[in-house]
This record gives C-alpha cells, sequence and structure tokens, in this order.
C-alpha cells in the first residue's frame, strides 16, 4: 500500500477526533518561501509571532485527495502551531475537502478560490465554523466561503449572516439560485464572480453595502432590488444607488444589445459593464462627470461607446480586450487616457472627438494604449487625424503639424503661414519643407476667416520633384481662391532632395493634370534659397530639376514659353515676386550655395507630457463605504479579483533521499 497514503489517512483520523497536539515528522524539504510537506503539497511559511502560515497551491494527482490541515507541523522541539490560512487554491484533480483545525485564528477569505464541495471546521476552533461543508465565522454572521465544486443547485443564505464576504461564491458553478435574507447588510466584492448558472440576484431591504464586481463574470441577466431598500435600486435590472446618480452594477448576461445610461446619472463604478456578453452599443449621457477604470473590459461583443459626459480621464483598462470595438466618442473635457485603456481594441477604426485638433494634442495619453495608432480622429471642426503613440508612452500628432496663423500688416496685407498636414508617406524633410512655406496676400484678396493650408501629394515625373498642394481654406474647411484681380505671393523654400541641382522649375498642375510652368523668380531669406511666384489660383505646385514637365502640354501660339528668372541677392525682407519688368524672362536659376542651410522648421510639439497618478478616490454616496483597496467608486466599496491559477513553487524542489 502506498505509504503515503496510510500517513495521510493516520492523520486524517487523528484530526477528525480531535484528541490531542499533532507533530507531523513530515516528507518534508525546506524552501526560501517556507517548507514545503511533499505527502500533502501543503507550504509552511514561518510567521513572526513563532507560528506558522499554511498555504497549499497545488495539489498533485498522486497526492491525497483530502486536505487535512495539521495543529502542529515539524519533528520533536521544532514543531511549531499552525495559524493562518493563505491561498487556498486546489487543482480540480479530485480533491474534494479541507479540514480546518482549531488552532486557525486567520483565513485569507480573499485568495481562498478552492475547487472543494467541502470545508469542515474542528468544533473547537473559537474563530471559525461551518454548515453543510460552507465556512463561516464563529457566530455565523459572515459567511466566508461557499466551496466551488459543491454540487447543490440552490443555497439559502442562513439567517444569522450579516456579511456576504468577498469571493463568497466565486467559481461556484453549479449554483442556480441563493436566497439572500433580510439579515444581510453588506455583499462582498467578487461575491458571485463566475456563478456561471446564476441567473438572478434578489437584494433585500436590509442591504447597505455591495462592493463592485459581486456579479463580474456570472450568469446574471437582472438584479433585483427590494422597493422598501433605502439604498440600492434596480432600473430594468440595472443596479443603480437609490438616488440614481451611481451606476453600480450592468448584469453581465443580459440580453439587450444596445443600453443608454439613464440621463441624470453621475457616476459609473468600477468594472461595472465588465464582460458583459451580449451588449453591442452603450451611450453615456452629458451627466456623467466620473467613469471607474475597467468598465468596459473584456466585452466582447461591443461594438461602439459613445460618450457626451464631462468626464476629465479615461481610466485604465477601460476598453482593455474588447476586441470587436470599432467606434468611440470621447468629450473634449477629457484631459488624459490612462494606461492601456485601448488595449487589445484590434478592431478600432474611429474616433469621434468633441474638441478640436488643438484640444487634442493636450491629451496626455499613458503606455499601452497603441491600438490608437492609425485610428481615424475626427474633429468638432469637421477635420480628421491619426496619431502614433511611442511604445514607451507619450502622444505624437502625425496628421496635424503645425496650426495655420494669419498676420496683417500695416497696409492691411495678410501674411499667412501655412496649416501642415502629414500622412503616412510624407518624410520629415517634406514636413520641413512644407512648414517654412510663406504666403503675402494684399487686403481684398481674402475674407477674414481664410487661412493657409499645404499638403503633401504624390506626383509622379520623370525628374527629381516635390509636390504640394497649396490652398486657401474657410473656417468650415471649403476651399476658396483669390477674389478676381488679385494675385498672392508665395514663397517655397528649395526642398531637400533639390539643393544640388543645378536649375530648379516652378509648376503648376492645372484642372487636366498637366503641369505648366509658371515664371519664378530664387530668393535668400535667412539663408534659405525660396523659389518665389505670384499666383490668382491654388491647387498642386511643383518644384523639380526637370524642365520638361509640361512636355505634353506644348503651348499655342498664343501661350507663352516661361522659363525660370535668375538667383536674387539675398533679401530677408523681401515680400513680393519680382513684378513683370523682371531683368530676363527666359534666364535659369542657379543651383543652392553653401549659404542655403535651412533654418530650423517651425513645427507644433507633439511629445506628451508623463502622465501623472490620478486620484482615484471619489465622494461618498449616501448610507454607502468606500473600501481602503482604492478603487474608483463613489461611495461603493470595492474589491480586485482574486489569483485564480496554480502557482508553481519559485525554486525546484528535490525530494529527500
Amino acid at each position: 500500500m502506498n505509504i503515503k497514503k496510510i500517513a495521510a489517512s493516520f492523520l486524517a483520523a487523528v484530526m477528525l477526533v480531535g484528541s490531542a497536539t499533532v507533530s507531523v515528522p513530515a516528507n518534508a524539504v525546506t524552501v526560501t518561501d517556507g517548507i514545503l510537506d511533499e505527502e500533502t503539497g501543503l507550504l509552511y511559511v514561518p510567521l513572526e509571532d513563532g507560528t506558522l502560515k499554511v498555504t497549499c497551491r497545488y495539489v498533485g494527482d498522486d497526492l491525497s485527495r483530502d486536505i487535512i490541515i495539521p495543529e502542529m507541523f515539524g519533528e520533536g522541539e521544532n514543531a511549531k502551531t499552525v495559524t493562518e490560512m493563505d491561498c487556498i487554491i486546489m487543482s480540480g484533480l479530485g480533491v474534494t475537502s479541507v479540514f480546518i483545525p482549531k488552532t486557525i485564528t486567520k483565513i485569507s477569505s480573499r485568495d481562498m478560490y478552492c475547487f472543494l464541495s467541502e470545508i469542515t471546521v474542528d468544533e473547537d476552533n473559537q474563530f471559525f465554523s461551518s454548515e453543510k461543508g460552507v465556512l463561516f465565522n464563529k457566530e455565523k454572521t459572515e459567511l466566508i466561503k461557499y466551496p466551488a465544486d459543491k454540487r447543490d443547485t440552490s443555497y439559502s443564505i442562513p439567517s444569522t449572516v450579516i456579511k456576504v464576504g468577498d469571493y463568497c461564491f466565486a467559481g461556484a458553478y453549479w449554483i442556480e439560485s441563493v436566497v439572500i435574507p433580510d439579515s444581510v447588510k453588506q455583499l462582498g466584492g467578487g461575491a458571485f464572480e463566475d456563478c456561471s448558472n446564476l441567473i438572478e440576484i434578489n437584494i433585500p431591504s436590509s442591504v447597505e453595502e455591495i462592493h463592485t464586481m459581486f456579479v463580474y463574470q456570472s450568469g446574471v441577466s437582472c438584479i433585483n432590488v427590494d422597493p422598501k431598500n433605502p439604498h440600492f435600486r434596480s432600473v430594468d435590472g440595472v443596479l443603480f444607488t437609490a438616488d440614481l446618480k451611481t451606476l453600480i452594477s450592468y448584469p453581465p448576461m443580459n440580453a439587450a444589445e444596445e443600453y443608454s445610461v439613464p440621463d441624470g446619472t453621475e457616476c459609473i463604478l468600477f468594472d461595472a459593464f465588465a464582460r458583459s456578453k451580449n451588449l453591442k452599443k452603450v451611450t453615456i449621457p452629458h451627466s456623467v462627470s466620473e467613469l471607474g477604470g475597467e468598465v468596459f473590459r473584456s466585452c466582447e461583443s461591443l461594438l461602439s461607446v459613445e460618450i457626451m459626459g464631462k468626464i476629465t480621464e479615461i481610466k485604465g483598462f477601460t476598453f482593455h480586450r474588447c476586441g470587436a470595438l470599432e467606434t468611440v466618442t470621447i468629450p473634449s473635457s477629457v484631459t488624459e487616457i490612462w494606461s492601456s485603456a485601448f488595449h487589445g481594441c484590434y478592431s478600432l477604426k474611429t474616433v469621434n472627438y468633441a474638441g478640436t485638433q488643438e484640444d487634442w494634442n493636450k491629451i496626455e495619453i499613458d503606455r499601452d494604449n497603441n491600438e490608437l495608432n492609425n485610428v481615424t480622429i475626427y474633429f468638432s471642426d469637421g477635420t480628421s487625424g491619426s496619431i502614433n503613440i511611442d511604445t514607451m508612452g507619450g502622444t505624437e500628432i502625425t496628421d496635424v503639424v503645425q496650426e495655420p496663423t494669419v498676420a496683417v500688416n500695416d497696409d492691411g496685407s495678410k501674411d499667412f503661414t501655412p496649416g501642415v498636414k502629414k500622412d503616412v508617406n510624407v518624410t520629415d524633410e517634406d514636413i520641413d519643407t512644407m512648414t517654412e512655406i510663406k504666403a503675402n496676400a494684399p487686403a481684398d484678396a481674402f475674407d477674414d476667416d481664410v487661412v493657409l493650408s499645404v499638403s503633401h501629394v504624390t506626383f509622379t515625373s520623370s525628374g527629381i520633384s516635390f509636390a504640394v498642394d497649396i490652398s486657401f481654406v474657410k473656417g468650415d474647411g471649403a476651399k476658396v481662391q483669390p477674389k478676381v484681380g488679385t494675385k498672392v505671393t508665395v514663397k517655397i523654400p528649395v526642398p531637400e532632395n533639390l539643393k544640388n541641382k543645378d536649375k530648379v522649375y516652378v509648376y503648376h498642375v492645372n484642372d487636366a493634370g498637366k503641369a505648366e510652368k509658371v515664371k519664378a523668380a530664387a530668393e535668400m531669406i535667412n539663408s534659405i534659397k525660396y523659389m518665389v511666384f505670384e499666383a490668382s489660383s491654388f491647387s498642386t505646385y511643383v518644384l523639380s530639376a526637370d524642365s520638361e514637365l509640361d512636355k505634353e502640354n506644348e503651348p499655342g501660339e498664343d501661350e507663352p514659353v516661361i522659363e525660370p528668372l535668375p538667383d536674387m541677392p539675398d533679401n530677408s525682407d523681401t515680400t513680393s515676386a519680382p513684378s513683370e519688368s523682371s531683368p530676363s524672362d527666359t534666364a535659369s536659376s542657379d543651383s543652392a550655395t553653401s549659404d542655403n542651410t535651412s533654418s530650423e522648421p517651425v513645427s507644433s510639439d507633439s511629445s506628451a507630457s508623463e502622465p501623472t497618478a490620478a486620484d482615484t478616490s471619489s465622494s461618498a454616496a449616501p448610507s454607502t463605504t468606500t473600501s481602503s483597496e482604492g478603487n474608483p467608486g463613489t461611495g461603493i466599496a470595492l474589491s480586485f479579483i482574486p489569483l485564480i491559477a496554480a502557482v508553481s513553487a519559485v525554486l525546484v524542489i528535490k525530494k529527500r533521499k
């Protein structure tokens, strides 16, 4: 017969009789964390008071199927009292029960996610008790743990219970209904987590405190509240505080595909919609000013969320692993997007932002939000853009590099600095060139709300070229041309790829797509070589070293052939192109000299500052409490998810010879 099983059976008999203190001469090895009993798989960790804490992280396939915690562990004089239990996490390999001796004074119920059918306690234990295999405190005022593998489909909590502990029913697969008596005042965090067959929760009038996540990842489709309860209220099966200002929990298996948070709601708590199975669209009203972290975590069917509220932060893991999410609407009040807020949103295509590009640039975006890369962001002014998130955190705006400005001179003429956009094909050199383009228009050329916009254009030619769309646009984004009889002076710096060319030509691409040569002159401004010309029509302009881009569009008898003008001396104060009486209409421009070094481009700072730690506390709701766990929430005590996995020993444990 297996010696290990004989020893285990003997120990079990002694413990169940409860007659004497047992010192276990265990087949044990010392590890960094304590002493591992290889017979039972229990690890004993020394405590400061000289006693031991026992933890069971894994029970192997060849070990005893019943766990019996001894009162003492060790040999002879080295035997120590076992006073605490921690992390009772079973493998599910046939382990059915655990026996708790009278010496245990503390149990970490938060980590006690055990796949057992029964928990029994020595009757002489002064702190804990059991009834029908369920663990309670001694007075049975707190239900600590309902065994996850207990096969009953229904359970009535005893009327002595005041508190249903954290993760009390967590993982209880078989349970289909739980009757909560009027004695219960508190429902712990994760109390019914992962109860996949539990369909409905009925909260009596006595309950004063509910911790968040209490139905996380469960089969619950409806949460009902006794109408006499002064602290909580149910609206269409969704749990709120009695004043309807705080949404606490949306049942994860609610059948609805769309949900609009009621107007008047001010706070949505941590994890409120997490793991909702069927939700595809959620609308959040203007009244909401607080959105807790992980609110939509792992909502696998969610396609769109419209946030119209006054929130200032999108907190950590808000949309974590919402793999189907395509569209999010974000209010202009948002100033920070926390780490991993959009992590795992691989289908995200569109962000509708209620502010301007300038407002968006000010938002701090923390690390692990790379799913926002290449998402199209639509701004309130009708423009759109995209962002590129550095893997170490921060945001770089890649669509709008420079905002347009207009300066009015003493004579009423206007100097335009262009707004510059970039797409994925634009090089940094092209951006530098576009930001330095200048334009001067007479006072009567445009109305007051017109600005200059330039953007890169792909242009195919036989020679080296640089193409740019030069447009004047109104506030609504519509392009406009100068008024009849007026001309605008344009100055384009010679781009990097043309600086070493002997001649540089300027072309205008007409409506037919043909390149027409433009009369232009070279001019040095602050050691930068510009090509200067006048124009009354704006679209694509090309700078090129190719003198025959317009070959296919040979001029007729009435169309003059215009060649580039000669270089002009450096004149930083020059603001207009040569007049019609320029010395020559046929001379070509010279190549750039050693002075033609480009000045630093004028561009907006697109780096985001390091995110600051946010205050996750919030105001207290009536007749409720705030947990010390630190999760965001208004007046509702919070809890975290327990570690629900078998953890291997850190060190390799060798059996004693």
